[in-house]
């Protein structure tokens, strides 16, 4: 620039006066300017950290909503997983009262625990437990921990659903089988008290067959179970007196036979049952355990009110 004002200068077409003032005017445009674009980039610097302030600011705050939200979600399993827990010992104490019949096992809503281990960022909210209090490693450590105890309740759950279902699904075929073989069982009885009135020498087979059979027909409810029959009806049958007969009639014989089945899938039944009660007992056992674990990994955020 000043090379370019030699060169106008020493052309003569300008007087001293004249050059002064336009140095001037030239001059106090260029610092005019300056001064200008000094302002322009303090003005965007300072909106620059504004706005980096305020984003820093969402930011954090965001975070904050994510951990209350993450809370919110603790806080709802950890209430599910002791109704849950509890459920099972109801179970096995229904059981243990009647165990012919399955009770429906009692769920509680997890719907918290699905969104928890299937459907949140799990990285994303790792991250945010971690911006909310702090990255050392035991924070680190925790956090996995609550996910390990949420994986756990959430597959052991899953399992024991799909486990029941096969244990009610067995109950209900031994259950048409032994109504089957009662059915034949008392198709049998009848055919052989038709039989034996035909046999004058055993009178008193017929005497004790036709007693038993209207005796049970007498007395049936409304509705009956499988109980009734077993008590009423094979019980009844099944005595000293039938073995007696069964000396000398085959008809007798047959019938104890099928009797004694009957009697062997009852029990089998209730036995199955009760085994299934005590695996109830000792998953009670198993996540109450864990539940009481699990308290000490989660009171950071159950406490946490930011």
């Amino acid at each position: 620039m000043i090379f370019v004002l030699d060169i106008i200068f020493q052309s003569g077409d300008f007087h001293s006066e004249d050059t002064s003032n336009w140095w001037l005017d030239l001059l106090n445009t260029i610092i005019g300017a300056g001064i200008g674009s000094g302002v322009t980039i303090w003005a965007l610097y300072r909106t620059f950290r504004q706005d980096k302030k305020t984003e820093t600011k969402n930011k954090i705050e965001f975070q904050k909503e994510k951990l209350r939200y993450f809370q919110s979600l603790i806080r709802s399993i950890n209430k599910d997983i002791k109704a849950q827990t509890d459920y099972f010992k109801t179970f096995s104490d229904t059981v243990k009262t009647n165990p012919l019949e399955l009770p429906l096992l009692g769920y509680a809503p997890l719907n918290d625990l699905t969104q928890a281990v299937h459907k949140i960022d799990q990285e994303d909210y790792y991250h945010s437990y971690l911006a909310g209090f702090g990255s050392e490693q035991d924070k680190i450590e925790e956090f996995r921990e609550i996910y390990s105890f949420l994986n756990f309740f959430d597959g052991n759950i899953t399992l024991i659903k799909n486990s029941l279902q096969k244990s009610f699904d067995l109950d209900h075929k031994r259950k048409i089988d032994l109504k089957e073989l009662l059915e034949k069982t008392m198709d049998e009885a009848s055919g052989a008290l038709v039989k034996a009135r035909l046999n004058p020498n055993q009178s008193a087979f017929v005497t004790f067959l036709n007693d038993k059979i209207v005796e049970f027909h007498t007395n049936k409810p409304d509705e009956t179970d499988l109980t009734y029959y077993i008590d009423n009806f094979v019980n009844k049958l099944k005595t000293k007196e039938l073995v007696d007969f069964a000396l000398n009639i085959p008809e007798a014989h047959s019938l104890i036979l099928k009797l004694k089945a009957c009697s062997q899938n009852y029990g089998i039944i209730k036995l199955q049952n009760l085994h299934l009660a005590g695996t109830f007992d000792k998953r009670h056992e198993l996540f109450t355990q864990e539940y009481n674990k699990f308290q000490s990994k989660i009171s950071r955020i159950d406490n946490y009110n930011g």
